[in-house]
C-alpha cells in the first residue's frame, strides 16, 4: 500500500466522521429546539399564575360556581367565571403544546384524563360554544385559547355535555 492509497483512506474515513458530527449535531439541535419551545410554554403558565392565584381561594370559587347557574351573568360575573374557565383551559393548553412540540408524551403527561376534567368543569361548559357569554367585552373564551387547542377540546366538551 503506498501513501497515496493511506491517503485517500484517510480523506474517506474524515468524510464519514464529518458525516456522523453532523447528524449528531442535528439531533442536539432538535432536542434543545423541544426543550426551548417546552421551557416557553411552561414561562408563559407560571407568568399567568399569579393573576389566578386568587381564583383558588374557597370563597371566590364557590361564588363563581353560583354564578355560572344563572342564565345571565353580570360583566363582573362573566369575568370572574370566564377567568377561572380561562386558567384551567391555559394551564391545560400549555400541556397540550408540550405535547405536540415532542417535549412530553400524552401517556406520561395525562393529556386525555385532564381533557376530561377540564372539558367537564362546569365553568368551562357555560363558556365554551358560539353562544357561551363572553369573558368580557367582545371576548369569547375560545377566542383566548390557541385554534389548534380549541379544536383538540371540543369534542371532549361536547361528550361532557351530552353526558351531563
Amino acid at each position: 500500500m503506498n501513501w497515496e492509497a493511506l491517503g485517500s483512506i484517510g480523506e474517506m474515513v474524515a468524510a464519514a466522521g464529518q458525516i456522523v458530527t453532523l447528524i449528531y449535531l442535528v439531533i442536539q439541535v432538535r432536542h434543545n429546539t423541544l426543550s426551548v419551545k417546552a421551557n416557553t410554554h411552561q414561562q408563559i403558565l407560571n407568568g399567568q399564575l399569579p393573576l389566578w392565584q386568587n381564583r383558588l381561594n374557597f370563597d371566590h370559587s364557590e361564588r363563581i360556581y353560583e354564578s355560572i347557574g344563572k342564565d345571565a351573568l353580570s360583566p363582573a360575573e362573566s369575568l370572574s367565571a370566564g377567568s377561572h374557565a380561562l386558567m384551567g383551559c391555559r394551564a391545560h393548553q400549555n400541556i397540550f403544546n408540550q405535547v405536540r412540540s415532542g417535549a412530553i408524551s400524552a401517556e406520561a403527561s395525562n393529556l386525555y384524563v385532564l381533557a376530561k376534567s377540564v372539558a367537564g368543569n362546569p365553568v368551562t361548559q357555560k363558556f365554551w360554544g358560539e353562544d357561551a357569554p363572553e369573558v368580557w367585552s367582545g371576548t369569547k373564551l375560545k377566542d383566548l385559547l390557541s385554534p389548534a387547542y380549541v379544536e383538540f377540546l371540543s369534542p371532549f366538551v361536547m361528550e361532557s355535555k351530552t353526558q351531563s
